[in-house]
C-alpha cells in the first residue's frame, strides 16, 4: 500500500516536491488555498487584458530538467524555453545604458563601449564567481540550510574561507569593477532575489554568474 503525503501549498516549490514523492512511489495530495496552483507564477485576467503575476525568467533551467527527469518525463514535452537577447537593458539618469548579453564576447564589447578599463577586471570578476558558485552546488544549491552548522558539515573550513564570508556582495563587485553604472547593474541582480548588495554576503554574487549566461524566457 502506498504512503500518503499532503503537501500544502501548490507554488513551484510545493508541486515539485509533489511530483518527486509521487515518482518515488507516495501517493501525494496537493492542498492549495487560492483559486489556482502555480504560487507566483501565475496569471491573472480581466476586462480583456492578461498579466504574468510572478517570474517570466529562468535562471537555472536545469533544475526543472531534472525535476521532469525524476518523474521520467522530458520538460521539453510541457516547456517551451527561449534564449532572449538582450537579457537586460539598464537606463542610467545620466542617459548611459547598458545591455546585459548572454555571449562573452558580446558582453565584452558592451563593457568596452562603457568603461574599457574594467575588461579585464569582468573577466577576473567572473572568475572569482564561478568559484564560489562551484563552492555552493555542494551546499546551497542542493540542500535546506539550518545555519553554519549544516554548512561545516559539507564543507572544509578552507572552503568556507574561499566563499569569501567577511565580504558584501558591493564589497566585491568593487573590487574588480570600476565604473560605477556597471557596479550598480551588477550589485541590481542580487536584489532579483530579495537581498541588499550592501548587505547580502559575497556567496551571492553567485546570482550574477546565474543571471549573465543562464537567462531564459518561459513560454
Amino acid at each position: 500500500m502506498k504512503k500518503k503525503v499532503i503537501v500544502i501549498g501548490g507554488g513551484i516549490g510545493g508541486l515539485s516536491s509533489a511530483i518527486s514523492l509521487a515518482a518515488e512511489g507516495y501517493q501525494v495530495q496537493v492542498l492549495e488555498a487560492n483559486e489556482r496552483i502555480g504560487g507566483k507564477c501565475n496569471i491573472r485576467s480581466g476586462a480583456g487584458y492578461s498579466f504574468d503575476t510572478g517570474p517570466s525568467i529562468l535562471t537555472m533551467p536545469w533544475t526543472l530538467e531534472q525535476l521532469f527527469t525524476r518523474a521520467g518525463r522530458k520538460l521539453s514535452d510541457y516547456l517551451t524555453i527561449k534564449r532572449i537577447e538582450p537579457q537586460w537593458r539598464t537606463f542610467f539618469e545620466d542617459g548611459v545604458s547598458i545591455d546585459l548579453k548572454g555571449d562573452l564576447p558580446d558582453m565584452l564589447a558592451e563593457i568596452d563601449r562603457i568603461s574599457p578599463e574594467d575588461k579585464s577586471g569582468f573577466l577576473d570578476y567572473l572568475h572569482y564567481s564561478s568559484q564560489i558558485y562551484e563552492l555552493c552546488t555542494k551546499s546551497f544549491y542542493q540542500k535546506s540550510l539550518a545555519g553554519l552548522k549544516d554548512l561545516r558539515t559539507l564543507h572544509s573550513f578552507k572552503e568556507l574561507l574561499a566563499m569569501d564570508p567577511m565580504k558584501s556582495m558591493n564589497q566585491a563587485t568593487k573590487k574588480y569593477i570600476r565604473d560605477p553604472h556597471l557596479q550598480q547593474l551588477l550589485d541590481f541582480l542580487v536584489m532579483y532575489v530579495g537581498s541588499s548588495p550592501y548587505q547580502a554576503p559575497s556567496c551571492l554574487i553567485t546570482t550574477c554568474l546565474r543571471s549573465i549566461w543562464s537567462w531564459r524566457s518561459l513560454c
